[in-house]
């Protein structure tokens, strides 16, 4: 089992020396718990496994394994010939993921029982079709949230909608929704996984947050906005996508968007940002759609060399807007700020990517990339 990160998350001025940029502070109550082994009681949307058989599906209305093309709503359906080009202001018409389009988070046809906050402690428990306000805490190994809407109703530093405690290995969410707030003073993340867990998102909607995703994670066919933050001046919130120190991030196609000047919308770093040593952090995003953050990506920051750390960038398109750039002595922004393209001229208000080693460096992939708007291509910078 991974030891405990020193994770320098939550605002600037508890961030453990997590790497300041210029231009941050310019962009800038849960219910009840229920017992740990709440399936045992009948619970409504809560099923404990048959037979001991981890994950076991024996609750009434379950979703098939093709809950996903089951999703009906009043959202618009891309052209059969989907866009090719130009994705982020609808990245649904590319065949992304996209709340708009109806094909990610929760689906629209789901039957949701109300529901305060939980705590899962059995083994193999599955929790679906639950509206849940407040949080929810995994303390046992393979569970499954399935058709769950979350709205966390806490707010600011060391808030999380689900946090997966130390051994709860093998957790999957997937076709949830997890919602802060607001955006002006949301809660720092939507899902707490500090203890390097096995984790898997797929067709996971996470808005309204800070840093909505703290720990290692396989994500697939997701939609992220870090358009949420918290505090202000010195203890204003970090604020990106992802955050993982010392881990394993792999994410394929799936949108992630920070609208913010600040950080990135995938952040790596070494020992919790406490000390500089060889690059240890693993990133994989292939068929994406990024935009925003200070530096889109921050691979590897914090280390002194690649050490093992791999990468692997490819067939990902990033947006920038197109008007004007202005350089404003800190950053680029575009004359009358972001606009239907992207957020910034280069990406990121600093640009596409820092702390990072290009090929040929062992272990380290840039192939494929583009802008979005007109598919040129996109090399390592």
């Amino acid at each position: 089992m991974a030891g405990v990160f020193l994770w320098g998350c939550g605002s600037t001025a508890a961030s453990g020396g997590r790497p300041s940029e210029a231009g941050t502070d310019a962009y800038s109550s849960s219910g009840g718990t229920a017992p740990e082994d709440a399936a045992s009681d009948g619970s409504p949307g809560m099923t404990a496994p048959d037979d001991g058989s981890a994950g076991a599906d024996v609750s009434t209305g379950a979703l098939s394994d093709g809950a996903a093309d089951a999703r009906t709503s009043d959202a618009p359906v891309a052209d059969a010939a989907l866009r090719t080009n130009d994705c982020f202001p609808a990245p649904g018409a590319c065949g992304f993921p996209d709340p708009n389009y109806g094909t990610v988070g929760l689906p629209a046809t789901a039957t949701l029982t109300p529901s305060g906050s939980l705590t899962i402690g059995t083994a193999g428990m599955l929790v679906q079709n639950l509206d849940v306000t407040g949080t929810i805490t995994v303390s046992a190994s393979n569970v499954t949230i399935q058709n769950v809407r979350l709205t966390v109703d806490s707010k600011g530093s060391g808030v999380a909608g689900i946090s997966i405690e130390n051994g709860a290995a093998g957790t999957l969410i997937e076709d949830t929704t997890i919602v802060g707030g607001g955006v002006t003073d949301s809660p720092e993340s939507a899902i707490f996984n500090h203890y390097s867990e096995p984790l898997t998102l797929t067709r996971v909607y996470l808005y309204d947050f800070a840093d909505p995703l703290e720990g290692p994670a396989t994500i697939t066919d997701s939609y992220i906005n870090a358009n949420g933050t918290y505090g202000t001046g010195s203890n204003v919130a970090h604020i990106e996508d992802v955050y993982v120190s010392d881990g394993t991030v792999s994410v394929n196609h799936s949108v992630l968007f920070n609208p913010s000047g600040q950080t990135a919308t995938v952040f790596m770093d070494t020992s919790g940002s406490t000390s500089t040593i060889p690059g240890d952090d693993h990133l994989v995003i292939t068929n994406s759609l990024l935009a925003g953050g200070g530096w889109t990506l921050y691979p590897s920051a914090k280390s002194t060399s690649v050490g093992t750390g791999t990468m692997n960038i490819s067939n990902d398109r990033f947006a920038r807007c197109l008007t004007t750039p202005m350089f404003d002595g800190s950053g680029t922004t575009c004359a009358g700020g972001a606009d239907t393209h992207g957020y910034f001229p280069n990406s990121g208000y600093y640009g596409v990517a820092a702390d990072l080693y290009c090929p040929p460096t062992s272990g380290q992939m840039w192939s494929g990339n583009v802008w979005d708007d007109d598919g040129s291509t996109l090399a390592c910078p």
